[in-house]
């Protein structure tokens, strides 16, 4: 239905939008045999595959290695290619419109000097048609000529290990289905979704911001988080996963004896992406009403507690959880 949209909007001189929340060509390979899926060496993530490069490439710490044809654990050459990107809707999108057609923004093709200001200037003054992208595409863009809105695997932030993955699928959804429709024509919107029914994918099609925030407050208010509460993640990685393990349960003992009761502390468990650029990672997490109680013993136990070789770092009312 997208593509058959897209060729429409084509034929009548207009413009389109397209959003997949995720670069390269393909997420990750998986042997067919054996199951093998291609690993960084250094992280616990899949590599993602980028055909412009004929690269598996880690998005954490930049590690690249070229893909052989074989499975490096069983010698199969029965390989999928698993999940989609930039680079691989702008290959199925070239079948209908050809390349001059499209203009691609994501990390790959934005990290030159002035390359967004270029690329938007195509967009808006050459023959361009189509702008895909990552979610840098999703605000701040007025085109006129944008009839039509395609967000592709809307609610892949959905999966996040984070409280704030709904009100993040909310406000992407909303943000980017701004862009259909600011001239005089009006803008069709196209979600594809596997989760028609959750209640941030439904309330972000009809744009109805009060429905959400009522739910999303409600659902954090019965379970204690913000804004009903206070956060503090403390991490410690190490090399060593034993010193590791033992820190970590040194350091929520101290907490859990010296904290006011009101305070909840959880973990230690692995981070959500457990090992980055070789180190294992370990979070707590501190649930409070107030933070101001508790600053001044997080911070003499990092000062006077803490004697290990990990590194720690404590992040107040954090924005990320991976």
């Amino acid at each position: 239905f997208l593509r058959k949209e897209i060729a429409e909007r084509l034929e009548r001189g207009e413009k389109s939008i397209i959003l997949i929340n995720r670069r390269g060509f393909a997420s990750g390979i998986q042997c067919r045999k054996c199951g093998q899926i291609l690993t960084c060496p250094h992280c616990s993530v899949t590599l993602t595959y980028h055909s412009s490069k004929s690269l598996a490439i880690c998005h954490l710490c930049g590690h690249k290695q070229l893909v052989l044809e074989h499975c490096l654990n069983c010698g199969s050459t029965d390989l999928q290619y698993r999940g989609i990107g930039t680079q691989r809707i702008e290959k199925e999108i070239e079948t209908i419109t050809g390349p001059d057609a499209i203009v691609r923004m994501d990390s790959d093709t934005t990290s030159a000097h002035n390359s967004h200001y270029r690329l938007l200037e195509e967009f808006r003054q050459g023959s361009a048609s189509i702008l895909l992208g990552t979610q840098m595409i999703a605000k701040g863009l007025d085109f006129p000529e944008v009839t039509l809105v395609g967000i592709i695997s809307a609610d892949t932030s959905l999966y996040l290990p984070d409280f704030r993955a709904g009100e993040r699928t909310f406000q992407l959804m909303t943000q980017v289905a701004g862009r259909a429709g600011r001239g005089h024509i009006p803008g069709t919107v196209i979600l594809q979704t596997f989760n028609p029914d959750n209640f941030a994918v439904k309330t972000a099609s009809k744009q109805d911001f009060e429905t959400f925030a009522k739910e999303e407050l409600e659902m954090r208010k019965e379970v204690g988080f913000p804004p009903y509460s206070r956060l503090v993640l403390i991490e410690l990685s190490s090399e060593n996963p034993e010193s590791l393990e033992k820190s970590s349960k040194n350091i929520v003992r101290y907490l859990s004896a010296h904290l006011p009761e009101s305070t909840e502390v959880m973990g230690p468990v692995e981070a959500p992406v457990s090992r980055v650029k070789g180190r294992h990672r370990v979070h707590i997490l501190i649930k409070s009403s107030t933070v101001g109680r508790i600053r001044s013993l997080i911070r003499f136990m990092v000062e006077n507690i803490h004697k290990g070789e990990e590194t720690i770092s404590v992040d107040v009312d954090p924005i990320d959880f991976m």
